[in-house]
């Protein structure tokens, strides 16, 4: 296997032998990985609980909502509080949606700007280092 140059050269002072092929290779010290489990599990962990306390605010609201239009003045939204509940939790959904639309739009949009540019740059220093090299 091919080690990658960034594991390379940021593990190239810690090496240990290699038990099947006999030579020696960069070496990730358990405390490394330790520290990178650690805020793996607890970047999932904080979305699971994200997931959860939206769930119980929507049973909260729902609750809410449904017994503030039961105790409404007018007989027609008092009578029809589920569907009036659940016109609401529809607004609110779609203006959720549109917001973390336009978020991800432009989290896109400079991730790839960036992307692009790193790219351009790569391709600028390779046609140089190719000029350089023939000349």
């Amino acid at each position: 296997d091919e080690i990658r140059p960034q594991f390379e050269a940021k593990y190239s002072k810690k090496e240990r032998m290699n038990p099947i092929s006999g030579k020696p290779e960069p070496y990730q010290a358990f405390t490394d990985k330790y520290s990178r489990l650690l805020v793996s599990s607890s970047g999932i962990f904080f979305m699971i609980l994200v997931v959860i306390a939206a769930v119980f605010g929507i049973v909260i609201y729902r609750v809410i909502t449904v017994s503030t239009f039961a105790a409404f003045g007018w007989a027609l939204i008092r009578n029809n509080s589920q569907v009036a509940t659940t016109g609401t939790a529809v607004c609110i959904n779609f203006c959720v949606i549109m917001l973390l639309n336009v978020v991800s739009y432009s989290c896109t949009t400079n991730f790839c700007s960036q992307e692009r540019n790193m790219r351009l740059i790569d391709k600028t220093l390779s046609v140089l280092m190719y000029g350089i090299y023939i000349h």
